[in-house]
């Protein structure tokens, strides 16, 4: 299952301030049983659907510092816990953003911020909304990034957040922009990773963000060409406020607030947005790991690790924000 990675050299982009120089990707079959091992584990019936305030949700928070630890992202603070509470519909709630970070050889006083919610629905009866590609497989995504980011040092600084009460309305994201942990004049892009893993009849992975930034936009056409099989393609789309249907009835997604890149984008900090069309699985207790594209999953992270390593070798002080 696992598909090789290739090495992408990009030349000179007439709209780049230099040189974009991808380094070849290093992928090896290890990672792909990783990336799967935790995409089952945090979607497991053990995890409860990840409600927050279940002893499930508190499972994956502690699986997920583990992972951490064993990556070696360093801490702002005493710890990668930082918890928040929000107000919705005049009911109070809680919830606890997991965040890492690597430090950059370059520049490091820009950040890269990556988000993927760890949230999901919890139980209803006996049934369980284990989430796997809503949101395990985005989850799983992020931390094999930084595995190879803690092995390759990036030119930026990167931060890494498990966000939390994605759900309810977006309130780990939210959380972060309203109290960052860096100055928001220093987070030079936001990645948000959200529902990667089951490809609908298209095989698509849609890629946000790109439409007024056009050094993003060059890469992701090159790399949506280098990386089309049968079984994948990436394609910019959903960058539209009111765009897309669901599977299910006429309800129309609103793409900038469809998940955690949304606080981003109100803040006016640039982002890639990787996700899939909704399907016959979202929000149902079949989302589980069974029901995953494997094949199409393994590919769309490998899309996504190489876009993001280009992404690193941009001067990415020259997005428009």
């Amino acid at each position: 299952m696992h598909k090789r990675l290739i090495g992408i050299v990009f030349g000179v982009f007439g709209l780049f301030a230099g040189d974009c120089l991808a380094q070849e990707p290093k992928w090896t079959s290890e990672q792909s049983q990783q990336l799967l091992a935790d995409t089952k584990r945090l979607a497991a019936d053990e995890m409860q659907g990840r409600k927050p305030g279940t002893a499930g949700h508190e499972k994956a928070q502690e699986y997920l510092i583990d992972r951490f630890r064993t990556l070696e992202l360093k801490t702002f603070g005493s710890g990668y816990r930082h918890g928040f509470e929000y107000n919705k519909a005049l009911s109070y709630g809680s919830g606890v953003n997991l965040i890492g970070w690597l430090e950059g050889s370059d520049i490091p006083s820009s950040f890269i911020v990556y988000t993927a919610h760890y949230d999901h629905l919890g139980k209803s009866g006996n049934k369980i909304y284990n989430g796997a590609d809503d949101n395990a497989s985005g989850v799983s995504a992020m931390l094999a990034l930084a595995e190879y980011f803690s092995k390759n040092m990036p030119k930026h600084s990167m931060i890494f957040i498990a966000t939390d009460g994605e759900e309810a309305g977006l309130f780990g994201a939210k959380a972060f922009v309203g109290k960052p942990t860096v100055p928001l004049d220093s987070i030079k892009l936001n990645i948000n990773l959200d529902m990667i893993g089951q490809g609908g009849r298209r095989n698509t992975l849609f890629v946000a963000g790109t439409k007024r930034q056009p050094m993003l936009k060059e890469i992701v056409k090159t790399l949506s060409e280098q990386t089309r099989s049968r079984q994948f393609r990436m394609k910019p789309g959903h960058d539209k406020r009111t765009a897309g249907f669901r599977n299910r009835g006429n309800e129309r997604f609103n793409w900038h607030d469809a998940s955690d890149h949304g606080p981003f984008i109100k803040k006016g900090i640039p982002y890639l947005y990787f996700g899939v069309d909704a399907h016959k699985h979202y929000h149902e207790v079949t989302d589980d790991f069974e029901h995953l594209d494997t094949e199409f999953f393994l590919q769309a992270v490998s899309a996504i690790h190489q876009t993001v390593i280009a992404v690193d070798n941009l001067p990415l002080g020259n997005l428009s924000r």
